[in-house]
């Protein structure tokens, strides 16, 4: 065992102070102790008791005593470093502070040997009395700082696959918070995988088991996953520790973080500017570029070309060819502006590659058309900017061409078809437009036309009523029923004009509401009492069914007359047995439900949809029942409009059926004169 120089002999001391494995008391500028062969501290001299104390509170362990007397902040990094020599064998060397029996603080110089297979022998030297070996400790401590601050993680362990050192960065990569004891316990708390695999290393191939059995590793690269889910790529290169005999007494591993590294790889841009920058000029750079982009320029379908100052082409790729037909090498060293067919074009872009090399301009992006070897012409567009060498100057121009001939003509064709859809548009809303007008006309036309019809059937009617009551003399029986026959053709005929004319007036655009305030109730009394003569004529029951709180409502009255008389009078026409309900309640406080069911013919569901429709009735042919002109239930529909109510019709062939219709009670409508049906 080595001691300072200045100590008194080390063996004798030794023999003397461990004779039958008890402490002796001697004079001695040193505390001395004894451990077993794995570290554990099983013997301290009286000295220790009498220079340090007792720290154990009772306990006389000796490995309580030991280390409860090293300085707390200490003690933890002492420990470590001693159970690293014990395991890699080597001499204990460790600078520590004491506290003395009387509580103050002593430094001394912790030095340990093994002195045989089963034990180690150990001394505590005051710095005081003997000085320590400085450049051996300042050499530790330097090494040990530099590790610790390496970029790259160092691992070592023993050959019993215990780690006995870990640095700071190692613990990082492989999202470690503590250093595991043993090579299983790292396993567990990180797992390592081979580059490009997704099978994790079996624990006999990771690299410390390969190490201590005698390989060597050189750059392998692994990916690292730790416990939180961490993931790096790493780059592995370590030896096993040999002793002179041959014996492995452990292994140490260097692992350096590639992740960045890993991911630059696809970073081809940057690398390619990096190669440009290595490597020489002319032949030889041309040469690098041409093996790294041929096989690319030979996949695409766009022309990357290169050309000098002047415009000539310097390169070409093969798709050259494909679009215009000329081989490539018998293009190169010619102007590109010789393929421009428009001398406008060529004009603009001999401007801008002027500009372009001048350095006025970025880039140029122009379309122009390109004559082809066979005579024909191609829509091409061309992508220019300026190309410099490492020290500015300007070499020339690159880019690419498109063949966007397929484009073009799809866009003239698309154009064509839009001013096609256009030009039928016109002549569509022009013919709407001659449409409309003769809508109007007619709907004016029959307006008049009833108008005028109206006047003479008034004076039929005038006169058959005058012949009904006997004004001039007493008719026979025969006459009386061809009287009667001419005033109720004539009544049906009024009756048919007068919806014709109501009709042509609603679509012609003569009738303005007129809002006023009245009483719903009443006016639905009224209405069933003016047409209770055509349910009698049937056998028919006319029932109403008002419910309201508060009749007064605010709409036009006329309108809803309409409406009424219209959709009463229908359900009668269509109901030959059973009743004609009209119901009127308030669904809401503002507004009010009017429904007028039946118990008539009903209508089927194929027929729903088309009752609305001006001239259309279910029954289109000329041996049809019920007489009417079809614009009944038009005009209904186009005064609900009117006065803002919705109308839903539900109804069951053979069955009847119900016209409902909802109203505000106050119609908001500004009241305003108008022309009345």
């Amino acid at each position: 065992m080595a001691l300072p120089a200045n100590s008194q002999d080390g063996a004798a001391i030794v023999t003397q102070f461990f004779t039958n494995n008890q402490c002796q008391t001697f004079p001695s500028p040193h505390l001395l102790w004894r451990a077993a062969a794995n570290g554990q501290i099983v013997a301290l001299g009286t000295g220790w008791q009498d220079d340090c104390g007792d720290r154990s509170q009772g306990d006389r362990d000796p490995e309580t005593r030991f280390w409860q007397a090293i300085d707390p902040d200490e003690r933890q990094d002492a420990r470590q470093q001693w159970q690293a020599a014990v395991q890699i064998g080597s001499s204990f060397d460790y600078e520590v502070t004491l506290s003395d029996a009387h509580g103050d603080h002593i430094r001394v110089w912790l030095h340990a040997e093994r002195a045989t297979d089963t034990e180690w022998l150990g001394t505590a030297t005051l710095l005081a009395s003997v000085p320590k070996p400085v450049d051996h400790y300042l050499e530790q401590q330097f090494f040990r700082t530099l590790l610790n601050n390496l970029s790259d993680g160092i691992v070592a362990c023993d050959r019993q696959g215990q780690i006995v050192f870990c640095n700071h960065t190692a613990r990082d990569f492989l999202g470690l918070a503590d250093t595991p004891p043993t090579l299983e316990a790292w396993a567990q708390a990180c797992h390592l995988y081979p580059s490009g695999s997704g099978a994790p290393l079996p624990f006999g191939e990771r690299p410390f088991q390969r190490l201590l059995r005698g390989d060597s590793l050189h750059n392998l690269e692994l990916r690292a996953i730790s416990a939180t889910g961490q993931v790096r790529d790493l780059l592995a290169s370590g030896d096993p520790i040999m002793a002179e005999a041959g014996d492995c007494l452990g292994a140490v591993i260097a692992l350096r973080d590639i992740s960045q590294h890993k991911q630059a790889e696809a970073e081809v841009l940057r690398l390619n500017s990096q190669l440009a920058q290595k490597l020489d000029a002319g032949t030889m750079q041309l040469a690098a570029i041409s093996r790294l982009y041929r096989s690319v320029l030979q996949s695409i379908g766009e022309v990357i070309f290169q050309t000098d100052v002047a415009g000539r082409w310097t390169f070409l790729s093969s798709p050259w060819t494909t679009i215009t037909g000329y081989k490539v090498d018998e293009c190169l060293g010619r102007s590109f502006l010789e393929w421009v067919f428009a001398d406008e074009d060529r004009l603009i872009l001999a401007q801008q590659f002027h500009a372009l090399v001048e350095g006025d301009r970025e880039i140029i992006e122009h379309e122009f058309r390109s004559l082809t070897h066979e005579g024909g012409l191609r829509w091409l567009e061309i992508y220019m900017r300026l190309e410099m060498d490492q020290d500015g100057k300007v070499l020339g121009a690159s880019g690419a061409i498109d063949d966007i001939t397929n484009r073009k003509q799809t866009e003239a064709m698309l154009a064509a078809r839009a001013e096609e859809l256009a030009e039928q548009r016109r002549r569509i809303e022009a013919q709407n437009a001659e449409l409309r007008k003769s809508s109007q006309l007619k709907s004016q036309f029959l307006a008049t036309m009833s108008h005028e019809l109206r006047t003479p059937m008034n004076a039929i009617m005038g006169f058959s009523q005058m012949l009904r009551i006997n004004q001039y003399g007493e008719l026979t029986a025969r006459q009386a029923d061809m009287v009667e026959r001419i005033f109720r053709n004539s009544q049906n005929l009024l009756d048919l004009l007068n919806e014709v004319l109501d009709f042509s007036k609603i679509e012609a655009g003569y009738l303005e509401l007129d809002c006023e305030t009245f009483d719903l109730e009443r006016l639905v009394a009224l209405t069933i009492e003016e047409l209770r003569s055509l349910a009698q004529a049937k056998q028919l029951k006319l029932v109403a069914d008002i419910q309201l709180t508060q009749p007064q409502i605010t709409s036009d009255r006329t309108c809803l007359r309409r409406i009424l008389v219209n959709l009463t009078s229908n359900a009668l026409k269509f109901t030959d047995a059973g009743q004609v309900t009209v119901a009127v309640w308030e669904p809401t406080a503002e507004r009010v439900a009017i429904a007028v069911r039946d118990t008539g013919i009903g209508i089927a569901p194929e027929n729903l949809a088309h009752i609305f429709e001006a001239f259309r009735q279910v029954d289109q042919t000329l041996a049809r029942q019920h007489s009417g002109t079809g614009l009944g239930l038009a005009i209904v529909k186009s005064l609900t409009e009117l006065v803002q109510c919705r109308i839903q019709v539900a109804s069951e062939l053979g069955r009847g059926s119900e016209f409902c219709l909802e109203l505000p009670r106050h119609l908001s409508i500004v009241p305003t004169s108008r022309r009345r049906l």
